[in-house]
């Protein structure tokens, strides 16, 4: 009979050491086998091969998380694997795709980490939200103290702390999340937490990392709070094991988020699209209607009508309307550029820098005193071809 009760894994230190109740208790604790009656009761020996065959299976799976060939037998590398630093967040991936219902956010930090000052947690935590509110349009802010307005939770733990998923001491399992509308967000207090010190992030004894990046550790774990899954990748922020971000020199680099978390999350969160040398998220709205109507809507939603500034921002965006309009209905799309006065002045709603001057010849006029703002369209060919305003 096989019975599997163990959920609060000990922390696997030693790869050699570690059974094969070991591997189905982590198989179960992060989503590779399902606690079903096949494994706890199996009570004859067909039920027991059965049994056995999910649990090859379920090795199989974890070792295609861990990069290492599917042989579904628990040999050393496996188990090396099983002992790595990696995320609590169960590797199974979610049935639903969750997310925040509101843009603006609100996080506390309720204890800290003796191995960081509070002004070097808080700065961590910050630069990681920061990461993630730099590509979507979700804003992240700090508040001093618990209570009903708060969405986010943050703290620092150890083995059991009241939310039914216990830590498991030094190494082993780091930090976890929970989903949203839920948000909270604890780190292992059991590890040693480093922030912005390349000694300490790279330190190793007996072949293995002494300290754990912060910043790395909150962005990922972030991520999950926003409503990502782990992914089998490595050119992502949300894989499953702690992996330190150094450059091809071994020096280490702050962690950052890869192109594959950036389109992720934005399909998530209303199809924004990144710009990064802009640093902005673009959108294309469905909603119709005059200018003022138009820019009074984009602002009540904490955005502004697109503003351009290089030629590089324009092509970026010409071809990003090009590929939106040609599965719309709409023949043009409004830009924050207008001629507020009607005195052929135009300034940007944004009140930034009027610096790109690549129009079409003679524009913007403001013709005959009626055109007081600025569409992109391909309106009659020839003039305004798609790249012109």
């Amino acid at each position: 009979m096989i019975i599997l009760i163990n959920m609060a894994l000990a922390s696997l230190d030693e790869p050699e050491k570690v059974t094969m109740m070991d591997a189905i208790d982590y198989l179960q604790k992060y989503g590779y086998v399902r606690h079903s009656s096949l494994l706890e009761n199996a009570s004859n020996n067909s039920v027991i091969k059965d049994t056995q065959t999910i649990i090859k299976r379920g090795i199989a799976e974890f070792q295609e998380t861990a990069g290492l060939p599917k042989t579904g037998d628990l040999d050393n590398k496996t188990k090396e694997m099983f002992t790595a630093p990696r995320c609590a967040v169960s590797d199974a991936q979610s049935e639903f795709d969750m997310k925040w219902e509101k843009n603006d956010l609100v996080y506390t930090i309720l204890n800290y980490s003796p191995d960081l000052t509070r002004d070097e947690i808080r700065e961590a935590i910050d630069a990681a939200f920061a990461k993630w509110s730099a590509v979507i349009p979700l804003n992240f802010k700090e508040a001093d103290q618990d209570g009903d307005h708060i969405d986010i939770r943050i703290g620092f733990y150890r083995k059991r702390h009241g939310d039914n998923d216990p830590f498991d001491g030094e190494g082993g399992a780091l930090a976890h999340a929970h989903w949203p509308p839920s948000g909270d967000i604890h780190f292992d207090d059991d590890e040693k937490w480093a922030y912005k010190n390349e000694e300490k992030i790279l330190l190793k004894k007996n072949n293995k990392y002494v300290y754990r990046d912060l910043l790395q550790t909150a962005t990922h774990e972030i991520g999950h709070t926003i409503g990502l899954d782990h992914v089998r990748r490595n050119d992502s922020i949300m894989k499953t094991f702690y992996v330190v971000s150094t450059d091809s020199n071994g020096r280490y680099i702050e962690p950052q988020l890869f192109q594959f978390d950036i389109e992720k999350i934005q399909r998530r969160y209303a199809d924004w699209t990144y710009y990064e040398k802009a640093n902005k998220c673009l959108r294309l709205s469905s909603n119709s209607g005059f200018f003022n109507d138009i820019d009074s809507y984009c602002k009540s939603n904490g955005a502004t009508l697109v503003t351009i500034h290089s030629a590089d921002e324009n092509n970026f965006l010409a071809d990003f309307i090009k590929k939106a309009l040609s599965s719309s209905s709409s023949s043009s799309v409004w830009i924050g550029l207008v001629d507020p006065d009607k005195d052929a002045f135009f300034t940007w709603t944004d009140d930034s820098d009027f610096d790109f001057l690549d129009w079409q010849p003679n524009q913007p006029d403001n013709v005959d005193g009626n055109q007081h703002n600025v569409i992109f369209g391909p309106l009659v060919k020839g003039q305004n071809e798609f790249g012109h305003w």
